[in-house]
């Protein structure tokens, strides 16, 4: 199950490295390396640690976070089982 993690404690200006971000979102490291790897997040490689920047971040989760997303029709609901 995916995991909605919260975009507000990332600061825009800042710019973090992959245990930072590990600390902050709660998550484990290999996470965000395989984001990094895979999926796309901008990251600066060629230094250790490797960092990324906080508006990099941000728009990445946001993306994530839109695309799974789904827009229903005005008389459907979602199911909200007990």
């Amino acid at each position: 199950m995916a995991k909605k993690f919260p975009g507000n404690r990332i600061k825009s200006h800042r710019i973090y490295t992959v245990w930072e971000i590990s600390d902050l979102l709660g998550c484990h490291k290999q996470t965000i390396i395989r984001w990094i790897k895979y999926h796309g997040l901008m990251a600066y490689t060629s230094t250790k640690p490797w960092l990324i920047e906080g508006h990099d971040l941000k728009a990445f989760l946001g993306a994530r976070q839109s695309k799974a997303r789904c827009k229903l029709a005005p008389h459907h609901c979602y199911c909200l089982g007990v």
